[in-house]
């Protein structure tokens, strides 16, 4: 009963619905290529001339005179210091940074680093070095060099 209720009010038709108005049509747009633009002119065309210049000569600076005295007193002790590399397996070279009392030509403060290739030190290298290198004091060093003496020094050691 409740189907032909629905179908009796249904309103059903067999005509289509009414068409869509047609689009309306845009004209077709032509695109051109721009002509090249010509390059702006040079602003510069000569280059300048370089002004010449004075040379300017300076010497080498001179190292402080206690330079060479400490390198002497430091070489006056190679044969010690090569019984701390005795078995070594191969040469080497290292860096000791140490600080001289200007006073009293005492070591302080000694750094050691090896420089590669070297192997790094052993305990009982470090320490036959520094004791080689402490004692005697750098008294001839600390007595007539002891305004220019700096704070710390360093110096590089190849064995």
């Amino acid at each position: 009963l409740l189907v032909l209720i629905c179908v009796s009010r249904c309103n059903c038709t067999t005509e289509p619905p009414p068409a869509a108005p047609p689009l309306p049509t845009l004209p077709v747009i032509k695109i051109r290529a721009l002509p090249p633009q010509p390059r702006p002119p040079a602003t510069h065309t000569k280059k300048t001339a370089l002004a010449p210049r004075g040379r300017y000569v300076a010497d080498a600076p001179k190292e402080p005179p206690w330079v060479e005295a400490f390198r002497l007193q430091v070489a006056a002790r190679s044969g010690r210091l090569s019984q701390c590399f005795a078995g070594a397996a191969k040469p080497g070279a290292l860096r000791w940074t140490a600080a001289i009392n200007p006073d009293t030509g005492a070591v302080s403060d000694q750094r050691l680093e090896a420089l590669p290739p070297s192997d790094e030190l052993t305990p009982a290298q470090e320490v036959c070095i520094v004791q080689v290198l402490r004692t005697p004091r750098y008294q001839s060093l600390a007595s007539a060099h002891a305004q220019s003496l700096p704070d710390n020094v360093s110096l590089v050691l190849e064995f």
